[in-house]
């Protein structure tokens, strides 16, 4: 899954901006879009003064987009991201983007369909029209009911402002604010989103992925975004948290359902090393919670609950694909189970 992560990255080239190492994607036609993708020092830079210029630029001809991504993985907590400039006045083709990305180990919609790609984006385009709002929060699949919040403002044309989404275990909070990361006070908030719902991605591998690019077609003119600064505090541990509740240690494990495929009963297996909550819900296809078998505090030790293959309202499921998801501290698994009758 990490080599996979770097597929769009043939040129090898990296950046130093705010004290971190970021990949340049290109040379080459990819996603999103897709779009030829410029990697080159014409295309994307870091200024005297530390900045990052993302551009959507014609060069002999060609319409090229840009993209860099940061090469460490931050994990939860606080991502803010310092803009200069209008960016609400991008040409309404083109789409710059702020968020946390990772390329998943198929396409297949039973393996994605939690979070596909693990993303949570800050959007500023118009999506190809220009009578809509410049800006979006977003967490993926987009078209989940309740995934977006849409927004407009207006910035000035040397303005910095800063967006922000703090990644926790069981939800996201979205900010925008005029200023730079010491200015997030209620007088300076352009707007302000948490979202709660079923899409948070899971604690794997996403990264960082700053991009500048075409939605629907070329724009009429070049268009550059600024990016002054990306700063991440990671998040607090609970206060009853071991030291380390990451460590191999200390880690809960889920550790099989079986049988897979079933045409009866289904047994869900863990082992939780020390006391705590943990939840085991089942969704179809479609990401609908269809039967909770487990919410709340845990003893430390092996547990296991059995599936009759019913919902909430103790109907039988059809035959076919459903996906259950676990979780319990800092660590979410998913993955599909088949229903055969």
């Amino acid at each position: 899954l990490e080599q996979q992560q770097w597929n769009d990255f043939p040129g090898g080239r990296t950046l130093a901006f705010s004290g971190r190492t970021w990949r340049v994607k290109g040379p080459g036609f990819f996603g999103p879009g897709p779009n030829l993708f410029c990697d080159t020092a014409n295309c994307t830079w870091v200024d005297a003064q530390g900045r990052l210029h993302l551009t959507v630029k014609n060069q002999s001809g060609s319409w090229y987009s840009t993209e860099v991504v940061l090469q460490d993985v931050l994990g939860y907590g606080d991502y803010q991201f310092t803009t200069v400039g209008p960016i609400h006045a991008f040409d309404p083709t083109v789409v710059f983007g702020l968020f946390i990305w990772q390329y998943g180990a198929c396409y297949d919609p039973a393996y994605g369909w939690w979070n596909p790609y693990n993303e949570i984006d800050v959007e500023w385009s118009r999506w190809g029209n220009a009578a809509n709002g410049p800006a979006q929060f977003v967490a993926q699949p987009f078209d989940y009911p309740g995934n977006i919040e849409r927004f407009s403002a207006t910035i000035g044309a040397t303005e910095r402002t800063t967006h922000a989404f703090r990644w926790l275990a069981d939800r996201v909070e979205f900010r925008s604010w005029r200023g730079g990361p010491d200015d997030e006070l209620p007088a300076n908030l352009i707007h302000t989103w948490t979202y709660t719902g079923p899409h948070i991605p899971r604690p794997e591998i996403p990264r960082v992925h700053l991009n500048l690019w075409q939605f629907s077609g070329p724009p009429s003119t070049n268009q550059e975004a600024i990016v002054e600064s990306f700063l991440f505090a990671p998040a607090d541990p609970p206060a009853d948290a071991p030291a380390d509740p990451l460590s191999p240690a200390v880690r809960t494990r889920f550790s099989r359902a079986e049988p897979n495929p079933s045409s009866g009963p289904v047994t869900f297996q863990y082992v939780l090393p020390i006391a705590g909550s943990a939840e085991l819900a089942i969704f179809d296809v479609a990401g609908r919670q269809i039967r909770l078998l487990a919410t709340g505090p845990r003893s430390a030790g092996a547990h296991a609950l059995v599936w009759d293959g019913r919902d909430e309202a103790g109907v039988e499921l059809e035959a076919g694909v459903y996906l259950y998801r676990y979780r319990a501290g800092s660590t979410v698994e998913s993955d599909r189970i088949v229903i055969a009758r």
